[in-house]
């Protein structure tokens, strides 16, 4: 375990200007998706009030939260997003695609906290940061190596194949399978947490909207 952290804060360190990349444009989605609250029309704001209070008024009346649905629900949702980085690393078009996926999953993420902010003021901060936060622990972070190793993979092609270098593909497949598959196992904990932990801070956090 002491190796496998070392070995991700030598990553982290060796590819440092990569991830103020992917950073920046998570950050961009973020910024996308709290102004994208600001445009809604009036009937888009009243359908998706109208959904939370549904999900709000069952957690006021405790209504059964199934935490093995929530890991699945969790899994389905970033795993695609997960393999399609991974696929699209190792073809030179990997460039775009990390940068449409992590600002993707900022958008996500900031429209979801600015609307709740919106309706509940800092009473719906609280709920929103009870609900998001503990399973984002892993996952953003997750997200922006995956994007990292991503954009790292895609541009060692490009640049071997303007140097026509030898890339050694294999050997580097390898070693960007196996970080994913670490960063696999960080998702599903994510996912664990959403499911199991996440659960009790809504419930906890419900009463004070």
């Amino acid at each position: 375990m002491a190796n496998v952290k070392q070995a991700l804060q030598s990553y982290f360190w060796d590819n440092l200007g990569l991830y103020i990349t992917a950073i920046v444009f998570f950050s961009l989605g973020i910024g996308l998706g709290v102004f994208s609250t600001g445009i809604l029309q009036e009937t888009q704001v009243r359908e998706l009030k109208e959904y939370l209070d549904i999900f709000l008024y069952g957690l006021s009346a405790q209504a059964p939260l199934e935490p093995l649905e929530i890991v699945r629900n969790s899994l389905n949702q970033n795993m695609k997003l997960f393999f399609l980085l991974w696929l699209f690393g190792i073809t030179m078009l990997g460039i775009p695609a990390a940068f449409i996926i992590l600002g993707l999953k900022g958008f996500t993420l900031g429209f979801t906290l600015s609307f709740i902010f919106q309706q509940f003021s800092y009473s719906g901060l609280l709920f929103a940061v009870g609900a998001l936060l503990p399973q984002n622990v892993f996952i953003i972070p997750v997200f922006l190596t995956a994007g990292v190793a991503c954009l790292s993979f895609s541009l060692l092609q490009i640049h071997c194949r303007a140097k026509k270098k030898n890339l050694h593909f294999w050997p580097n497949l390898g070693n960007y399978t196996a970080l994913f598959a670490i960063l696999l196992i960080l998702l599903l904990a994510g996912s664990l947490v959403e499911g199991y932990i996440t659960t009790v801070f809504i419930r906890l956090a419900v009463g004070i909207l």
